[in-house]
């Protein structure tokens, strides 16, 4: 079983967040900040969904190459943990000519911070991008969650970066659907932006594991628990996660 959660950002403008959960919407994740630079809509759209008591999330996007504190602090500024019903969500998509090595060393001293706030942290990314320009090594899953960009019928299984299809072992993720907690499927084109109350034309849908999406805002009831996790500089996960 999936639940329904859109993303939004200041392409989506107004957003009317009753009709957004009349329509069928289970939570959703509105963008904090790309690069140096915060969302303009970001805390409307946060009041406006708490107004409807509709589940809220933040996702950030990192730019490799710049100062990554001078990022993670944008996603930082004027909220707390409490805010978000979901862990923060990376979202890694950016195409550019720097190396593996450098773009996933960058990506993870963000991710990495945005854990420690939080307590964990969700990667969103496709496999053609995650694979190009980021990793092209397996076991990724021993410690990460995996957000899945892949658009297509919702009844075809979503393409997988190798790094969530194969464990650390080397053994396959079976059944598919156990790579990933949320699942992308929809997005420019679909024209059901007015459905779930945007401005825009298009809007992002996402099928969400339901088990997951419980630990949550679900039935089960379960406390954030901050660790300081391992820096990125470590030796296993250099061994594991270089480029």
């Amino acid at each position: 079983m999936t639940k329904l959660i859109c993303d939004i950002s200041y392409y989506q403008g107004d957003v009317d967040f009753q009709k957004m959960k009349d329509a069928g919407a289970d939570g959703v994740i509105a963008r904090k900040h790309i690069g140096y630079y915060g969302d303009l809509r970001f805390f409307d759209n946060m009041e406006g969904a708490k107004a409807v008591e509709l589940p809220f999330g933040a996702y950030g996007v990192p730019i490799p190459g710049y100062s990554i504190p001078r990022q993670y602090a944008k996603f930082f500024e004027g909220i707390t943990p409490e805010d978000l019903d979901f862990p923060p969500f990376p979202d890694v998509e950016r195409k550019n000519k720097l190396t593996k090595s450098k773009n996933i060393g960058d990506v993870l001293q963000y991710t990495y911070a945005l854990k420690n706030w939080w307590g964990e942290a969700v990667f969103y990314t496709a496999k053609f991008v995650w694979e190009d320009f980021y990793s092209s090594k397996k076991g990724w899953i021993n410690d990460w969650n995996l957000w899945v960009a892949n658009y297509s019928d919702e009844l075809l299984p979503p393409y997988i970066p190798v790094g969530w299809e194969y464990r650390l072992d080397g053994s396959k993720v079976e059944p598919r659907q156990d790579s990933y907690v949320m699942w992308q499927y929809s997005a420019d084109g679909n024209r059901r932006g007015a459905e779930f109350g945007v401005s825009s034309y298009d809007i992002d849908l996402n099928r969400v594991d339901e088990d997951w999406y419980n630990k949550y805002v679900g039935q089960v009831s379960t406390e954030k628990v901050l660790e300081v996790f391992a820096p990125p500089g470590v030796k296993r996960i250099d061994i594991i996660y270089e480029g």
